[in-house]
């Protein structure tokens, strides 16, 4: 496991999270 990697994938702060949903949403759509 990269650690890096998942503490880059990993949110953090309430717009890190809004974004790395709108991320999966549109990867989805």
């Amino acid at each position: 496991m990269n650690n890096e990697r998942y503490s880059i994938s990993k949110p953090k702060t309430y717009y890190d999270v809004c974004s790395y949903l709108d991320k999966l949403v549109k990867q989805e759509n």
